[in-house]
Order: C-alpha cells, then structure tokens, then sequence
C-alpha cells in the first residue's frame, strides 16, 4: 500500500484499486494525497503464487454452484481488502473508494453493491455486466467463455447471475462513474447499460462511441473528479 502526502486530521481518503493498475497511475494517486491499496483477488497477478484455480477460465471455474465459484471468492477477496483499509490507522474509514477497468470495472461494481462502506466506485468498461444478455452477443469475452466450456445454458447463467453487477446494482448505494464504448465487442456498451440503469444512487455514464475496449484518456480525467468530489474532504 501507497500513502500520500496531503492527509487530514481525519485521515487519508482511500481507493481500492481492483488488478493491474500501472506504476504510473499509482504515483498519481499517490501525490494527489489518496493512499492507493492494489489488490489482486486470487489466481491473478501476484496473488496466483499463492492460490491458483486448478483449470479453466475463471469464469466458468467452480460454476456448477454459487457456492464456490470463482467470482464468490474473487469478491470476497476484495471485501477483505476493504477490511484491511478500514482498520488501518490513518485512514478514514468513511472515504474508501474503489476502481477498476473491464474485469476490474465489474468487481468494483459488484463490491461496492455488496458492502456500504464502498463510498464512491469507477468502473471503466466493466466485464461480468449484464452475463446473459452478454452470453447471445458474438464476439463478447462472456460468450466467447461460455461457449469454449460447454457451459451457455440456463443452468450456468443461473449460477452466474448471483454474481452479475445485473443482479446487485440496486443494492449501489456509492456515486457510481461508468464507461462503455461503442466498438467494444469483449464488454458490450448494451450489457453495461443495462447495469448502469439499474443503479439507484448518483451515477453518470460516460459512453465513447468510435472506441473500442481500451483506455480512455477523457474516462481518466472524469475519474479524477469523481474520486475528488466524493473522497476529498
């Protein structure tokens, strides 16, 4: 974990970064007085040394039952880091955000659905968004899945709606920056609106129809505004 340098008497303000986020993004946050916790649910990046599923993608790993399945454990994974935030001294347990992009993106939504103490969330072209509607479109990362394990039908999508941001958005309570792009076939602009509309909490879109899934240089300006206008003191 990265501590800034512009704390208050109440402590710092806190972001959860959810997977890769570049050194350089990190620094940045860092100097802009935020303390900046990166944490890789299991079997990804660092975290893989340590607990690393077995076969497959993780999407389709464990999805016989939501008990179990992979994105039951990823998710607690990153609860448990907002576990870590909110204990620490020296951070303010009432100004904890989260972000992350595709795959990020979706775990940010969903953590923040599931626990209050998520107080603002970005989420740039997120995965997992809206899976069974996903699951029809050609070309989309959760078909593409999908269809190499044998496992689009009503019985796996059953199991991957108790994960879906679909399904727990209208628990958000956090103000909610979101993206999609016109020319992304992996995330689908549709899927991530049809979650977007489901959020009951301040929330804006921000939708880049010429792009494809990629960064977005204007996604990451309204980012810092976002964190700012509901973080900072």
């Amino acid at each position: 974990m990265r501590i800034g340098s512009n704390s208050t008497a109440i402590g710092f303000a806190a972001l959860l970064a959810v997977s890769h986020v570049g050194a350089r993004d990190v620094a940045a946050f860092w100097q802009r007085g935020y303390a900046i916790l990166q944490v890789y649910p299991r079997s990804q990046g660092p975290s893989a040394e340590l607990w690393k599923i077995d076969s497959g993608e993780k999407l389709t790993w464990g999805l016989s039952k939501p008990d179990g399945a992979y994105y039951q454990l990823a998710y607690a994974d990153v609860i448990r880091g907002v576990d870590y935030l909110a204990a620490r001294a020296g951070i303010d347990p009432n100004r904890i955000g989260i972000a992350g992009a595709s795959q990020g993106g979706g775990i940010a939504l969903a953590a923040a659905s599931l626990d209050p103490r998520l107080k603002a969330v970005v989420a740039h072209v997120p995965f997992l968004c809206d899976m069974r509607q996903a699951a029809r479109i050609e070309g989309s990362l959760v078909k593409t899945l999908l269809d190499k394990a044998g496992m689009n039908d009503e019985a796996h999508l059953e199991t991957l709606a108790y994960f879906d941001p679909l399904s727990l958005a209208p628990s958000l309570r956090a103000p909610a920056l979101v993206s999609s792009c016109g020319r992304d076939t992996v995330c689908p602009a549709a899927t991530i609106r049809a979650v977007f509309d489901r959020i009951p909490s301040t929330k804006s879109l921000l939708h880049e129809p010429d792009l494809p899934h990629t960064t977005s240089a204007l996604f990451y300006r309204l980012t810092w505004h976002w964190l700012d206008q509901y973080l900072r003191p």
